[in-house]
Protein backbone atom coordinates (compact mmCIF):
# COMPACT_ATOMS: atom_id res chain seq x y z
CA UNK A 1 0.00 0.00 0.00
CA UNK A 2 1.27 3.58 -0.79
CA UNK A 3 0.23 7.03 0.09
CA UNK A 4 -3.28 7.42 1.41
CA UNK A 5 -5.45 11.16 2.37
CA UNK A 6 -9.24 11.02 3.59
CA UNK A 7 -11.60 13.74 1.51
CA UNK A 8 -14.44 15.40 3.78
CA UNK A 9 -17.53 16.93 2.37
CA UNK A 10 -21.20 17.01 2.79
CA UNK A 11 -23.77 15.80 0.78
CA UNK A 12 -25.09 18.90 -1.24
CA UNK A 13 -28.75 18.98 -2.40
CA UNK A 14 -27.80 18.77 -5.58
CA UNK A 15 -26.29 15.70 -5.59
CA UNK A 16 -29.55 14.07 -4.28
CA UNK A 17 -32.55 12.54 -6.39
CA UNK A 18 -36.14 13.24 -4.89
CA UNK A 19 -35.75 10.62 -2.61
CA UNK A 20 -32.71 12.53 -1.33
CA UNK A 21 -30.29 9.65 -1.47
CA UNK A 22 -27.31 10.55 -3.37
CA UNK A 23 -27.11 9.59 -7.04
CA UNK A 24 -24.79 6.65 -7.67
CA UNK A 25 -23.11 8.82 -10.52
CA UNK A 26 -22.04 11.06 -7.84
CA UNK A 27 -19.95 8.82 -6.12
CA UNK A 28 -17.92 9.02 -9.22
CA UNK A 29 -17.20 12.87 -8.72
CA UNK A 30 -16.53 12.48 -4.96
CA UNK A 31 -13.35 10.03 -6.00
CA UNK A 32 -12.35 12.06 -8.98
CA UNK A 33 -12.42 15.03 -6.28
CA UNK A 34 -10.39 13.19 -3.35
CA UNK A 35 -8.21 12.32 -6.22
CA UNK A 36 -7.76 15.58 -7.04
CA UNK A 37 -6.55 16.20 -3.11
CA UNK A 38 -4.56 13.54 -3.60
CA UNK A 39 -2.29 13.71 -5.88
CA UNK A 40 -2.15 17.60 -5.27
CA UNK A 41 -1.36 17.21 -1.76
CA UNK A 42 1.32 14.78 -3.11
CA UNK A 43 3.14 17.61 -5.62
CA UNK A 44 1.49 15.81 -8.36
CA UNK A 45 -0.50 18.02 -10.64
CA UNK A 46 -3.71 16.91 -11.47
CA UNK A 47 -3.56 18.45 -15.45
CA UNK A 48 -0.68 19.96 -17.43
CA UNK A 49 -1.05 21.92 -20.15
CA UNK A 50 1.53 21.73 -23.00
CA UNK A 51 2.68 23.36 -26.37
CA UNK A 52 0.31 22.77 -29.15
CA UNK A 53 -2.90 22.22 -27.43
CA UNK A 54 -1.12 18.74 -25.89
CA UNK A 55 -3.26 17.99 -22.26
CA UNK A 56 -1.43 15.73 -19.22
CA UNK A 57 -3.48 14.45 -17.05
CA UNK A 58 -4.83 11.49 -15.66
CA UNK A 59 -7.72 9.54 -17.55
CA UNK A 60 -9.37 6.70 -15.55
CA UNK A 61 -9.50 3.45 -17.28
CA UNK A 62 -11.48 1.44 -15.01
CA UNK A 63 -13.88 2.12 -11.87
CA UNK A 64 -15.90 -0.14 -9.46
CA UNK A 65 -18.20 0.69 -6.72
CA UNK A 66 -19.77 -1.16 -4.06
CA UNK A 67 -23.03 0.67 -2.29
CA UNK A 68 -24.32 -0.82 1.11
CA UNK A 69 -26.04 1.90 2.40
CA UNK A 70 -26.78 5.35 0.81
CA UNK A 71 -25.82 8.59 2.06
CA UNK A 72 -28.64 11.59 2.25
CA UNK A 73 -28.99 15.38 2.12
CA UNK A 74 -27.13 17.07 4.50
CA UNK A 75 -24.93 14.15 5.45
CA UNK A 76 -21.49 14.86 6.65
CA UNK A 77 -19.17 11.81 4.70
CA UNK A 78 -15.64 11.28 4.76
CA UNK A 79 -13.63 8.77 1.12
CA UNK A 80 -10.74 7.56 2.70
CA UNK A 81 -8.20 7.14 -0.42
CA UNK A 82 -5.33 4.14 -0.64
CA UNK A 83 -3.11 4.17 -3.30
CA UNK A 84 -2.84 0.05 -3.71
CA UNK A 85 -0.64 -0.30 -6.97
CA UNK A 86 1.76 1.93 -9.00
CA UNK A 87 2.78 0.33 -12.16
CA UNK A 88 4.75 2.14 -15.14
CA UNK A 89 2.18 4.16 -16.03
CA UNK A 90 -0.50 3.43 -14.21
CA UNK A 91 -2.15 4.02 -10.23
CA UNK A 92 -4.65 1.72 -8.81
CA UNK A 93 -6.68 2.97 -6.19
CA UNK A 94 -8.99 1.95 -3.85
CA UNK A 95 -11.63 3.91 -1.81
CA UNK A 96 -13.93 3.66 1.20
CA UNK A 97 -16.68 6.07 1.75
CA UNK A 98 -17.75 6.64 5.23
CA UNK A 99 -20.49 8.39 7.48
CA UNK A 100 -19.82 8.18 10.92
CA UNK A 101 -17.38 5.54 11.09
CA UNK A 102 -19.88 3.38 9.14
CA UNK A 103 -18.76 2.56 5.58
CA UNK A 104 -21.80 3.12 3.31
CA UNK A 105 -19.78 2.33 -0.30
CA UNK A 106 -16.41 0.85 -1.35
CA UNK A 107 -14.40 1.51 -4.66
CA UNK A 108 -11.37 0.48 -6.51
CA UNK A 109 -10.31 2.16 -9.99
CA UNK A 110 -7.14 2.90 -12.22
CA UNK A 111 -5.80 5.80 -13.56
CA UNK A 112 -3.28 6.28 -16.15
CA UNK A 113 -0.56 9.19 -16.82
CA UNK A 114 -1.66 10.15 -20.46
CA UNK A 115 -0.80 12.76 -23.28
CA UNK A 116 -3.52 13.70 -25.04
CA UNK A 117 -2.84 15.39 -28.19
CA UNK A 118 -6.50 17.62 -28.94
CA UNK A 119 -4.87 18.34 -32.76
CA UNK A 120 -3.93 14.91 -33.53
CA UNK A 121 -7.16 13.25 -31.66
CA UNK A 122 -4.44 10.88 -29.70
CA UNK A 123 -4.32 9.70 -26.28
CA UNK A 124 -0.77 8.10 -25.25
CA UNK A 125 0.06 6.47 -21.81
CA UNK A 126 3.26 8.08 -20.30
CA UNK A 127 5.55 6.51 -17.42
CA UNK A 128 5.21 8.10 -14.16
CA UNK A 129 8.15 10.23 -13.18
CA UNK A 130 10.17 8.66 -10.53
CA UNK A 131 9.50 11.25 -8.03
CA UNK A 132 5.88 10.62 -8.42
CA UNK A 133 6.07 7.04 -7.53
CA UNK A 134 8.19 7.64 -4.40
CA UNK A 135 5.63 10.11 -3.30
CA UNK A 136 2.58 7.80 -4.33
CA UNK A 137 4.71 4.26 -2.72
CA UNK A 138 5.36 6.45 0.33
Amino acid sequence: MGASWTYARRVAFSDTDMAGIVHYSNYLRYIEDGEAELLGGLGIPVTEERAGGVLRGWPRVDVQCRFRMPLRYPEAFELVLVVSAVESQRVRLQGEFQRAGTTVAEAEWVIAYAEIDRAKETVRTLPLPDAWRTALLR
